[in-house]
């Protein structure tokens, strides 16, 4: 090989892996674009985590809340339920008191209504 075409074919080669080296910067680049990217979604997927953590927390925390309101809402129908029972048991009782002091009354005015009856008679029995 001639000096010339050394020369030249070394500059050709040059140029190729200039070509080359360009083309490996740039993957570089990509590359380190690449691993900021998922850095960063790895940060924000992070983040999510820690939000859906804080907001399962929460969550947790008032359905507690809701479930204790819930306890106490049936423990106090509950009571109602038996208040309601007792006044129930209170009420038959009367209303069967009620019913024998009614038929007492009847009774008790059909003797008189008979008793008038008789002296209404004898008056006019008597006239």
């Amino acid at each position: 090989m001639r000096g010339d075409e050394y020369a030249r074919l070394t500059e050709l080669i040059e140029r190729r892996f200039s070509r080359v080296d360009q083309r490996f910067d740039q993957a570089d680049a990509r590359f380190e674009r690449v691993e900021g990217e998922a850095a960063e979604t790895r940060r924000a997927v992070a983040e999510v985590n820690t939000e859906l953590r804080d907001l399962s927390a929460f969550l947790g925390q008032r359905f507690a809340q809701v479930d204790a309101q819930f306890a106490q809402t049936n423990g106090q129908i509950a009571n109602v339920l038996d208040e309601v029972r007792g006044v129930k048991g209170e009420l038959d009782q009367f209303r069967g008191e009620v019913r024998g002091e009614f038929g007492e009354v009847r009774d008790l005015i059909r003797v008189s209504h008979a008793g008038l009856d008789r002296r209404i008679r004898r008056l006019e029995e008597g006239s």
